[in-house]
Formats: C-alpha cells, structure tokens, sequence
C-alpha cells in the first residue's frame, strides 16, 4: 500500500527540519531556534492529523479514517514530557531575579556590566532567571523554548510514522545531509576559509567552528549521530543482502569513513575517541552480519570486497591531500598525557573538573527546585569567584562560562532533583519501551541505539544536549528506533506464526 498523503508531508517537512539544523549554525541563534519550533509544530499538527484510506472500506460502509491521537495518548514520552515542560514553564513564570547589563566607557572603550536584580517570588515554587530573549542570553523562556521542540519532534515521529521506509527514508536523508555537511567541513578546511559556509565571518579562530557550526565540539558530537545511523542503515542493507546488487550498503560506509575524517579535523578530541570506540565494537557486528546474510556469505564477501576497494583508497588520499599532519599534534598530546598517566594535567580536563565541583556546589544549595533552567550563567560566577576563581581568568577580565561543560551536573543544577526526575523518567520510559520490544533481536537498530548512548556520554565532558541540532536529532532518532522496533517485533512474529 502506498504511504498516505499525510505521511509523505510529514517525512518532507522532518526531513526538512533535521536536515536544515546544522547548516543553520546548529540552530543556537534565537532566529534559528524560532524557525526550528515552527517547523516541530507543524510536523507535531501534520502528525496528528486523521487519516482517511480512500481504498480501504470501512466497516459500516465509507472510506476508513484512522484518527492518529490515539496512537499519541499511548506515548508515555508524550504523558512525562508534559510535567517536565510545565515544571519549566513554572520556573519561567515564577522569577526570581532578571537579568540586565548597561553599558560605559572605560578609556574610550565600550564596556558591558550585568547584574542581577532580585524580583519578588514564590519561594516554595520552582523558579528561574528572568533574561531577554537574545543570541547572547539564555534565561528560562529559551530553555523551555529548545526542550519542547524536542518533545514536539519526539512525538510527531512516534504518532506519525507507521511504515519502516518512511523511517529508512527519512534517516538516509539526514545521513546524506550529514555526509554532505561533513565534505563542506572539509573542503573548508583545505580551503583555510575564514568565513563560516564562505559567507559568515567565524565567531573565533577557524579550528573552534566546522562548516556551518560554531562550535567543534558539537560539530564532532553531531557526526557522530549521523555516523551512527549510517552505521546502523548499513547494518540493515549487508543483512539484507543488498550490497550483491548495487545496493547502497557501500555507500553508508563510504559516508562513514567520510564522517571519520571529518570529525578528525574538527580537532575535537571527545568526539573522535567516541567516533574510534563506537567503530571498534560496531565493526565485528558489521562484519558478521555480512558473513550471515541472505545469500550464505557471499553477499558479504562482495560487499566488505567493495567497502574495501572503495574505502582504503578514499581514506589513503584524502589523509594526503588535507595533509593530516597539522591535525595531530593535539591528539598526540594527550595521547601522550595518558601513558604516562598524566592525563589529569590536561588543562581542558582541569577546567572541566574544577567546573563540575563548582556546579556541584550549586546544586547543593538548590537541590530540590534548581536555580532555574537557563541559569547556570548568572549563578557559576558567585560560585566560582569562592571556589575556583582561577577558572574566570584575569581578575577584571573574567572568562564567560556559559555552560558547565557536563550537562548532568548542569541539569541538576538548573532543575534541581525534582526536575532532574521527571528528566530521567522519560529517558527511562523510551529505554523500557525499547527493552519491551527485544531492540537487540535487531543489529542495525542495536547499533543505532549503541549511537544514543555515545552521545550520552559525551554529554559528560561538553553540553551537546543545549546544541537543538544534536537535541533534535537525538530525540527523533529514538522515538524512530522504538517504532522501528515494533515494526520488527510484529513482522518477526507473523513469520514465525503457522499459516
């Protein structure tokens, strides 16, 4: 049967969405973030939208409608993601300082000063920081902003999915954009382009941004996703013997050797040890799904001899002609560090550590309701000048922190333990959801779910889940793997029924 009308708008319209986020500087602009919920809102309206089968007969006569809310109202995300947003909106509403900065001259030269000014509040409510609504700022409003388009992209690919090639449709459309975006990083690179996607003069120095977003580390985390579902898409292709007959199986490895690179040359070094992990344990998955396909080995002979052909070359060439060398130097670095088991005098590692404990102490001091989401940049000053002022910098200079580089102990801090709760329930409703369907019956949806958890951790040395490009991506992909596993689990079953 062919996919309703209402499908294909809602896979052009996701497709859309994902695939435009990280060309728009990873969506961290409040333009960006605004264009990027109105999109969310319309696949969440397209997905929700009844559904009339004018060739299928309804019972009593008529063309069939399938009203989709039903299927909404059996998402649990759906059910625990609207306490956590009210949690948020709580906090926006219920104040208790706001944000300001003014401006002065200080030997001719324009200077800003912020401060916070207490509001009145209700003390036993959860509450936050009032701040505007600009590209520098990030007060409650925002956040809520960001983490409930993510809910809106969860839910619209749950309710409105209901076919395994729209979800393989609409993953190899953000794998291909990720190869494309990767290959622009690349060529940007080589070029010694000063301006973002040639246009945008770069925020910093050219290694701190990659192709169109602005910050390495995101760009790495953000590959790495893409690599992930590419993985898991080949995985699926070599299982179904779709590399003996030109089918894209050598493709998705070509697009993942494209994605090493780039994460290579962005110099992220979080990224590109999670990128070398997940390679190493998907690689043997890989490999025997290839020597177990449908065709008794042969397919997978003929694909890992055209992965190989194509690959090994590419990958040889590609080193040479961006001249890999200038790239090492920081991974040898702490290549070296960790030998000699000196690893902990990295001095990211240092500022990142010193950082945590100065959150830490935060969160003590608002356990329960959290300071606020989005407000971990008006509070960690206070914090640090006691603690570790050492991390701000220069005394008079002070080195802005905007995140704390570990969105756990941020995430406490902010939400405090209640919000931190409802948080945890929802991840832990989509892992039972996927737990109840065998998810590791399925290589290529182990391994995608494998992608999930590498970008979790990374979360712990950087703020990948405050970038909507990689939020957004994230959030889909899950909600798409739990469907994707119900497909499977319902097709399994019909197989293995008697006739």
């Amino acid at each position: 049967m062919e996919l309703h009308p209402l499908e294909k708008l809602l896979l052009f319209l996701a497709g859309a969405h994902l695939c435009l986020l990280p060309w728009m500087f990873g969506a961290m602009h409040v333009w960006s973030q605004l264009a990027s919920l109105g999109l969310a809102f319309a696949g969440f309206a397209v997905a929700l939208l009844p559904r009339r089968h004018a060739e299928v007969r309804a019972p009593g006569g008529g063309t069939l409608t399938v009203p989709m809310w039903p299927r909404l109202l059996r998402f649990p995300v759906f059910w625990l993601g609207l306490p956590l947003l009210g949690y948020m909106l709580v906090q926006a509403l219920n104040p208790e300082s706001a944000y300001t900065v003014t401006g002065y001259l200080s030997y001719g030269r324009p200077l800003y000063k912020w401060t916070l000014a207490p509001l009145a509040y209700v003390e036993w409510l959860p509450s936050g920081v009032a701040a505007p609504l600009t590209d520098a700022e990030m007060g409650t409003w925002r956040a809520l902003l960001i983490y409930g388009q993510a809910w809106l992209v969860a839910c619209a690919m749950w309710t409105g999915i209901t076919r395994r090639s729209s979800i393989v449709g609409l993953l190899t459309a953000v794998v291909v954009n990720a190869a494309v975006f990767a290959a622009v990083g690349i060529a940007q690179r080589f070029a010694n382009s000063l301006d973002m996607l040639w246009f945008l003069p770069a925020p910093r120095h050219v290694s701190y941004w990659f192709a169109g977003i602005i910050y390495k580390n995101h760009a790495g985390a953000y590959m790495n996703l893409a690599a992930a579902i590419s993985t898991g898409l080949l995985c699926r292709h070599i299982g179904r013997g779709d590399g003996a007959r030109g089918r894209p199986a050598p493709l998705f490895a070509l697009f993942n050797i494209l994605l090493g690179i780039a994460i290579f040359i962005t110099q992220s070094r979080g990224a590109f040890f999670l990128f070398a992990a997940y390679t190493a344990l998907s690689l043997p998955v890989i490999i025997v799904r290839g020597i177990r396909a449908r065709d008794g080995g042969r397919v997978g002979i003929v694909v890992f001899a055209a992965v190989a052909a194509v690959l090994i070359p590419a990958a040889v060439l590609s080193m040479r002609f961006l001249d890999i060398k200038q790239y090492t130097p920081r991974y040898e670095s702490l290549l070296k560090k960790w030998a000699e088991d000196r690893w902990t005098e990295d001095a990211s590692y240092v500022l990142r550590e010193k950082t945590r404990e100065i959150t830490l102490e935060m969160a003590k001091d608002r356990l329960w309701l959290g300071w606020g989401a989005g407000s971990f940049r008006y509070i960690y000053p206070s914090y640090a000048r006691r603690l570790h002022p050492e991390v701000l910098g220069a005394p008079g200079r002070d080195r802005r922190w905007e995140y704390a580089h570990n969105d756990y102990v941020q995430f406490l801090a902010e939400f405090g333990v209640v919000g931190s709760s409802l948080a945890a329930l929802l991840l832990g409703s989509g892992l039972v959801q996927l737990i109840r369907r065998r998810f590791w019956r399925y290589p290529h949806i182990a391994l995608m779910f494998l992608g999930l958890l590498v970008t979790l951790a990374h979360c712990w040395v950087d703020f990948q889940s405050h970038n909507p490009a990689i939020l957004l991506l994230w959030c889909g992909a899950a909600a798409l793997l739990v469907r994707w596993a119900g497909f499977e689990g319902y097709l399994r079953h019909r197989r293995s029924s008697p006739d």
